[in-house]
């Protein structure tokens, strides 16, 4: 017969609770960043903002700039491939001029349309950074067409190579024929300006037209004299 008694300790029994590890410790519930740590945690994550949006609006700008310059140069070799095309068969090209009202330079040049002598007039109309073309016969001044677009963002080149620093180079240069080059030439010099960029931004462009129908005997100086 075995006898138990309630609350006396018994041989064998365990009263240090030690040996059951150490116990744990629950810190209070709502730990968490103070007042002053996420003040600058915010602060960092401004700042990495602004450099990153200020990186990305860079870019953007860049990107603009490069389309609009890319266009601008690519009409302008267009339009230089259309007038070689037209200039190469000139019978005469006129020295060139300023307008005395406008003040715009301008150049004059004859071929044969049909059959029929035709003057051709360049222009680059600096109210409007354009340069511009009109023709009329040349025995009938008065039915000259208007004058059409051939390049937007166009302007006289003020830093040529070869000059001094703001200079401006004539935009209409004529190469009498010579004892070398039995053909009158025309020198072209424009500067492409992409919208909403500086001056100081512009890329010059100079192409030299051949006119293949003239020779050491042309006369150039009564070459569309008439003003239409």
């Amino acid at each position: 017969m075995v006898s138990f008694v309630v609350g006396v300790p018994m041989v064998g029994d365990v009263d240090d609770t030690s040996a059951l590890g150490p116990r744990c410790h629950v810190g209070p519930a709502d730990a968490g960043l103070t007042l002053i740590e996420l003040v600058v945690s915010m602060s960092v994550m401004m700042a990495a903002m602004a450099i990153v949006t200020t990186g990305f609006v860079q870019i953007y700008r860049t990107t603009q700039y490069t389309d609009a310059a890319t266009g601008a140069d690519q009409e302008l070799v267009l339009t230089f491939q259309r007038l070689d095309r037209e200039i190469r068969y000139a019978h005469a090209i006129g020295p060139p001029a300023t307008d005395g009202t406008s003040g715009d330079p301008y150049i004059r040049y004859r071929i044969k349309v049909a059959g029929l002598a035709t003057c051709v007039e360049l222009r680059l109309q600096q109210s409007s950074a354009q340069l511009r073309r009109r023709s009329w016969p040349e025995d009938d001044p008065t039915q000259a067409t208007s004058e059409v677009p051939l390049a937007s963002g166009i302007q006289t080149s003020t830093e040529p190579s070869g000059l001094a620093s703001g200079m401006t180079v004539a935009p209409f240069t004529l190469l009498a024929a010579d004892a070398a080059i039995n053909y009158e030439r025309l020198r072209i010099t424009l500067a492409s300006v992409p919208v909403g960029a500086a001056t100081a931004a512009s890329r010059q462009s100079t192409v030299t037209f051949t006119a293949q129908n003239t020779s050491l005997a042309t006369d150039s100086t009564t070459v569309c004299t008439e003003d239409p």
